[in-house]
């Protein structure tokens, strides 16, 4: 096919029905009809797509102001000559994102060299271009555990250089964020866009065989000590035994076992992170661990899509006792994967693998037993109007000086009571 004969983007008209495209990337939103055909990274000819307006004032990936869709007469065929960009990265300036004046509602490109890291559940990085100007970015979900796992994996790394491509602009906060599942998220690859920044890098900035360019920001989260001793009342189990009061509260106790008859996992959506339910949901347990074989649906109002791919996360009903009784918490993805140190989703794919159904509970889970640590358990409005003492941890720690400086606390106010006596 020569290059006169298909349709440049630019080049788009909606007054004409008949064109051919030469395509590379296509936005999964407008892939549904053709899922088994075309696949994210490889280029295709598109031939007799319709165009329809985008929605004005609504975030858009592109600057272009129609949009394909395809139709009874659309034909797609692979496309082995492509010659454009691989990856389309239209990176802008730092400066017109940091004074406020590039459009709201159309993502961007950037890349830039990680100089601070922060919080690590949801990140937040500044990264600098090649002539020094620094911009706020946050990562959300995935991209965050993405990050989060490649500096595990290279914990003697100097440096990082990241792109984000599909990013949104938050301008009352002044960050770019991570748009829901749709970014696309590049850490240290030998792309000649990298490598072009790398170079350019060198020139003026810290070589490869230098000291680290990036640091740990301060959190704005407390700080275990003043979450757990300060912060938060300390309490037995028996205290808050009956749920009487909406509060958060700390208690010291063991883990003795997981309950083996509630789910261990939970499906979120991709876009949002909510719970995700089975549109035709099924009593037969899962034998393949996958649960993009259902077909499930996102029912939070705020999120964008209905019907969503899922990604498991952690949700782990764990019986704890300490010297004045017993009761059950829920422990979910954050705390768990800190104390299995490997993520639901992986835990999932792992129990699949081996040939056993992922509704229950793997051996891995088991290291949880005997484990004391300090929880920062959440009585919510559920749990007083419903009567019900299955509190969800908020956050856990298993510091041994913290905890020992917890119990000393319990010593202390059982000589006073004695004492009153």
């Amino acid at each position: 096919m020569v290059a006169g004969d298909f349709t440049l983007i630019r080049d788009l008209d909606v007054l004409k029905d008949m064109f051919t495209m030469k395509l590379r990337y296509v936005p999964n939103a407008y892939i549904y009809k053709f899922r088994k055909v075309l696949k994210e990274g490889e280029a295709f000819f598109i031939k007799n797509p319709n165009l329809a307006k985008m929605d004005e004032g609504k975030f858009q990936l592109t600057d272009q102001m129609q949009k394909l869709t395809f139709t009874r007469e659309t034909t797609v065929a692979p496309c082995l000559d492509f010659s454009g960009s691989i990856n389309g990265f239209a990176f802008i300036d730092y400066h017109p994102i940091i004074v406020g004046t590039v459009p709201l509602n159309i993502s961007l490109d950037v890349i830039g060299l990680v100089v601070a890291i922060g919080e690590r559940n949801k990140m937040r990085l500044q990264i600098q271009d090649v002539n020094g100007s620094q911009l706020d970015v946050n990562l959300w979900g995935d991209y965050c555990y993405k990050l989060n796992d490649y500096i595990q994996k290279n914990p003697n790394i100097l440096r990082i250089i990241i792109i984000l491509q599909f990013a949104k602009i938050n301008l009352w906060q002044g960050y770019v964020n991570t748009y829901y599942d749709v970014s696309k998220f590049i850490i240290i690859t030998d792309i000649d866009e990298i490598k072009v920044f790398k170079k350019n890098l060198n020139q003026d900035g810290p070589h490869e065989n230098s000291s680290s360019t990036f640091s740990y920001m301060k959190s704005n989260r407390s700080s275990d000590k003043d979450d757990f001793v300060l912060n938060h009342e300390l309490k037995t189990i028996a205290d808050i035994f009956e749920p009487i009061e909406i509060k958060k509260y700390v208690i010291v106790a063991t883990i003795k076992g997981i309950l083996q008859h509630t789910p261990w996992h939970y499906p979120t959506c991709t876009n949002c992170n909510t719970k995700a339910v089975p549109k035709n949901p099924s009593n037969e347990p899962s034998l393949t661990g996958s649960l993009k074989n259902e077909t499930y649906e996102c029912r939070n109002p705020k999120c964008t899509k209905t019907e969503t791919l899922t990604v498991p996360r952690f949700m782990i009903p764990v019986r704890i006792q300490d010297h004045t009784g017993s009761m059950t918490l829920t422990m979910f993805e954050q705390d768990a994967k800190k104390l299995l140190k490997i993520y639901a989703k992986d835990l999932v794919a792992k129990t699949a693998k081996l040939g056993f159904c992922t509704n229950a509970y793997p051996s891995d889970i088991n290291v949880l037993k005997d484990m004391k640590l300090a929880f920062i358990v959440s009585v919510s409005k559920y749990n007083v109007q419903r009567n019900t003492n299955q509190y969800t941890i908020s956050r856990i720690s298993d510091d041994e000086i913290l905890i020992e400086e917890l119990e000393k606390k319990f010593v202390v106010a059982e000589d006073a009571k004695s004492m009153i006596m």
